[in-house]
C-alpha cells in the first residue's frame, strides 16, 4: 500500500470518527450560518485542518486525489462541513507555501495548529474605501 493510500485511509477514518458530531450539530450550524463549535472542536482533534499543508510545516501533504476524496467524504455527511474544512485546509496550505521562509517559520513554527489555520477568499465583491488614514 502506498503512502498516499495509507494517508487517505487514515483521513477517511478520522472523518468517520467525527461524523456523529457533524450529524448531531448540522442543523445548529445551518441556523448559525457557520459551523457549530462542537464540529470545529472535533475537526481540530484530527488532521483535517492540515492535511494539505506541507510536511515541513506539520501537515500531511496529501496528494490531489486524496484531497478530493476527503472533501467528498466530508460533504456526503454535511456539505457545509466539506466545503468549509476544504477551504480551511487549502488556504492554510497556500499560506504556508507562499509565505516568505521567515514568516512561515513564525506562523507554523510549532506545526499547523488551531492558531495557524487560515482561510480567505479569492473572489470579487469586495471594495476598497478611503478612510483618511493613508495616502
Amino acid at each position: 500500500m502506498s503512502n498516499f493510500a495509507m494517508l487517505r485511509d487514515e483521513l477517511l477514518a478520522e472523518i468517520e470518527a467525527i461524523a456523529p458530531v457533524v450529524r448531531e450539530y448540522a442543523s445548529q450550524s445551518e441556523q448559525l450560518g457557520r459551523l457549530a463549535e462542537p464540529i470545529i472542536k472535533a475537526a481540530r482533534q484530527t488532521s483535517l485542518l492540515r492535511f494539505i499543508c506541507a510536511h515541513e510545516l506539520g501537515g500531511c501533504e496529501a496528494d490531489p486525489l486524496t484531497v478530493m476524496e476527503v472533501c467528498e467524504a466530508l460533504s456526503r455527511i454535511d456539505g457545509s462541513v466539506g466545503w468549509t474544512l476544504g477551504i480551511i485546509a487549502n488556504a492554510t496550505a497556500f499560506a504556508g507555501a507562499f509565505l516568505p521562509t521567515e514568516s512561515a517559520r513564525r506562523v507554523f513554527g510549532g506545526g499547523v495548529s488551531a492558531r495557524s489555520i487560515t482561510t480567505g477568499r479569492i473572489a470579487g465583491g469586495c471594495a476598497a474605501a478611503r478612510t483618511g488614514h493613508g495616502p
